[in-house]
């Protein structure tokens, strides 16, 4: 009877050890994805940033042009 209350302690200690690691990997996962976000995101600001430069100095070579 007790050899069996140990097989069963046993299969628990086990599938709480795989639940822990699957917590664990989907954690590491969702934190890659996060940082995947926030790079994305940064990268678009960057793209604006460049983009808004560029038609900046496209009005202002317009302007210089025409004489003002």
């Amino acid at each position: 009877m007790q050899y069996n209350n140990i097989t069963k302690d046993m299969e628990n200690i086990l599938k709480n050890e795989l639940k822990q690691k699957q917590l664990i990997e989907k954690y590491k996962f969702n934190k890659a994805m996060t940082y995947k976000g926030y790079y994305k995101f940064y990268q678009f600001l960057a793209y604006m940033g460049i983009f808004t430069l560029i038609i900046a100095l496209i009005i202002i070579i317009q302007l210089l042009n025409n004489g003002v």
